[in-house]
């Protein structure tokens, strides 16, 4: 590990140098930051991976769809496409990348668009959909060419910036000085916190007076079923039987606490994040599901679903259940993160 150490770190030090000037640049308005015509709200995190963004996204995406008519932009990172691609255009995993194209089954009626240069892709929803209140901005925290009207900024309870590091040695994207330009911060992955524990987590960042710290739980629905989406508890869809748990996402350790739990026995297949599915692998993985014991039952991700009923996974003779992924935040804190965003949207 110290040889290891010795080795990244001028490589870490360089990583950390050149983010930090780039960082300067844009502060200092030599690199420019598109203002948008529209509000825009961006979420993302410093760290790689396994921060909790998605559900985050689609919470923020449920609570300002009920309130405005907005759209969802993100790079659309893994899809077969390239340019601008929107929801109304071309609604498969395969066009729209996975996360983009669940954010779409989640909210039918919401524009979902794709850009990898994505001041043009908030500029042609701007254009092209002009009712829009407002755009959230997704995986977007060093995106800095958009200049938002709120930066939420997202840290993993479990990995606390204090003991990271930047690449090549550690999965931060940036230093923790990148911490100061979040309008809202939020520790996800809690577990419950007393006051004190909250105040200790504030202080550990040396926040500033106008940022507001938030804390929220990972939680998790109902597992339906994947082909006619009727909803069973966990103990109907899993008690006493062999599950096999089918992951292709960063940090999958609590959903597999939480299946663990419900579970006969527990085989774990876990696949890279943003995996792309192939009929040879289903066909492995009916193979090793028909090996278990007792009654086997698959149990996936809302992310992994579509890219899964596309290699022919509803063909097989074996039950196949979605886990939801959720999060959630005490009233004081849901009421601060829609009030900062309310606010910057009625401005």
């Amino acid at each position: 590990m110290n040889f290891l150490r010795f080795v990244l770190y001028p490589f870490t030090a360089l990583y950390w140098t050149i983010t930090f000037v780039r960082n300067k640049l844009f502060d200092w308005h030599i690199l420019s930051e598109f203002r948008c015509a529209k509000p825009v709200v961006a979420i993302g995190n410093i760290t790689v991976g396994g921060t909790g963004k998605t559900p985050h996204v689609r919470f923020i995406a449920n609570e300002m769809h009920n309130r405005y008519t907005c759209a969802i932009l993100s790079r659309g990172y893994k899809r077969a496409t390239k340019g601008y691609v929107d929801s109304l255009q071309a609604p498969s995993p395969k066009a729209l990348g996975d996360e983009s194209y669940m954010y779409h089954t989640s909210f039918p009626d919401m524009l979902v668009a794709v850009c990898e240069r994505r001041v043009q892709g908030a500029q042609k929803i701007i254009r092209k959909h002009p009712h829009i209140d407002a755009i959230l901005l997704d995986d977007a925290y060093q995106h800095r060419h958009i200049k938002p009207s709120v930066n939420i900024l997202l840290i993993d309870y479990n990995r606390p910036l204090s003991s990271d590091t930047v690449f090549p040695f550690g999965r931060m994207r940036e230093g923790a000085y990148a911490v100061k330009r979040a309008d809202i911060i939020i520790f996800s992955k809690c577990p419950a916190l007393s006051d004190e524990d909250k105040k200790t987590l504030r202080n550990s960042l040396a926040y500033r007076t106008f940022q507001a710290v938030l804390f929220s739980q990972v939680e998790y629905g109902l597992p339906y079923h994947i082909e006619h989406k009727i909803e069973l508890t966990m103990n109907d869809a899993l008690s006493g039987r062999s599950v096999i748990l089918l992951t292709g996402i960063a940090q999958v350790q609590s959903m597999k606490d939480y299946v663990q739990a419900y579970a006969l026995s527990l085989t774990h297949l876990e696949y890279a994040d943003h995996y792309e599915y192939t009929s040879a692998d289903v066909s492995r993985i009916s193979s090793i599901a028909q090996s278990q014991q007792s009654s086997p039952v698959i149990i996936t991700t809302e992310k992994d679903m579509a890219k899964l009923i596309d290699a022919g996974i509803t063909e097989i003779d074996i039950p196949v259940y979605v886990l939801p992924i959720t999060v959630s935040f005490s009233d004081e804190d849901k009421d601060i993160l829609m009030h900062t965003i309310s606010d910057a949207i009625s401005r």
